[in-house]
């Protein structure tokens, strides 16, 4: 049973991902996420629900034990590297505020570089935000599935 929770998160998921792609997001991705932060977090999420996945296969108590500590620090691995890269956009976003050298908004060219270097950072900011908390929150879900299997230790 709780093999099948996990497949109904994943098929969701996947189901979400691919209209996703459909809807041009993921080719964007590059442009937006300057710091790369929210691939890591892809591909630790796909890894970790992968190997969430063999763990629901057959869970054994002794081996749910062993590991569930190092898949529910990877749930916080990608929610940490999603607030990085949430503190490097703002950071891209205040340099990119200073890097013309004035803040002359009178000339429309320098407006117009300071918007965008501004808007690279918040893009940064925003992207990685928003992947880093999906990945952790589907990622605990499924970790929350498989705990179901432990006994009650009361």
């Amino acid at each position: 049973m709780i093999f099948y929770r996990w497949w109904l998160i994943i098929s969701i998921t996947a189901i979400i991902f691919l209209f996703s792609i459909s809807f041009g997001y993921f080719q964007q991705l590059p442009q937006l996420d300057k710091t790369y932060l929210s691939y890591a977090c892809l591909v630790l999420f796909v890894l970790s629900s992968l190997f969430i996945g063999v763990l629901s296969w057959q869970p054994n108590v002794e081996t749910l034990n062993k590991h569930l500590p190092l898949c529910w620090f990877t749930s916080e691995l990608m929610l940490g590297l999603g607030m990085i890269g949430t503190l490097i956009g703002f950071m891209l976003m205040i340099t990119g505020a200073f890097a013309s050298g004035s803040l002359d908004m009178s000339n429309a060219e320098n407006a117009r570089t300071l918007l965008i270097n501004m808007a690279t950072g918040f893009s940064t900011a925003a992207v990685t935000t928003l992947v880093g908390l999906s990945c952790s929150l589907i990622t605990k879900l499924q970790l929350i599935n498989l705990e179901y299997a432990l006994p009650d230790e009361r």
